[in-house]
């Protein structure tokens, strides 16, 4: 009984977290209500509230989902302590997953994510790192705007384009 209704919570939190995606697609989150969400998902209200406390954390539980997946990207190199290609992994999973990244910088979530990993070589070319908290800022903002291009573009690109593109202004 335990598992039907295991499945049945999924199942709903799945129908909640669709019509938010899709209402904030076309709608700032300010002008969205618990109600439009429950009648696009087909849910009561009560459904909803089981939950999550209201919208604001349903788009936290969004956020914290798409960043466990995104780091779960690079299992791989946080065990092997390497690099490899991650900003290709990257571009390819917006690839494949465009609603959910247009949602996350909609939502200016992205301005919480902090650059663990990028060319130590170019920082200390410049000013011997002295200067490396801008250049990692312009780093940031530079792959921030191509991403966000890309996905106003309905990444027509390849992921593979997208990368080269990245790694041969930035890494």
């Amino acid at each position: 009984m335990n598992t039907v209704n295991n499945q049945r919570r999924k199942a709903s939190i799945k129908k909640i977290e669709t019509a938010f995606l899709q209402l904030l697609q076309v709608t700032d989150m300010t002008k969205i209500s618990v109600t439009a969400i429950c009648q696009l998902a087909g849910i009561n209200r009560s459904t909803f509230y089981a939950n999550y406390l209201d919208i604001y954390d349903l788009r936290d539980c969004i956020k914290e989902s798409l960043e466990t997946n995104y780091l779960s990207l690079y299992d791989e190199e946080v065990v092997k302590q390497t690099q490899g290609d991650v900003f290709l992994r990257l571009c390819q999973h917006i690839k494949e997953n465009q609603t959910l990244y247009r949602t996350y910088f909609k939502l200016g979530l992205e301005k919480t994510i902090e650059i663990a990993e990028y060319d130590n070589q170019k920082v200390l070319s410049y000013e011997g790192g002295a200067l490396a908290d801008y250049h990692a800022a312009f780093f940031r903002a530079g792959i921030t705007a191509i991403l966000k291009l890309w996905l106003e573009n309905d990444c027509r690109e390849s992921a593979e384009e997208v990368f080269e593109l990245i790694k041969s202004k930035h890494l």
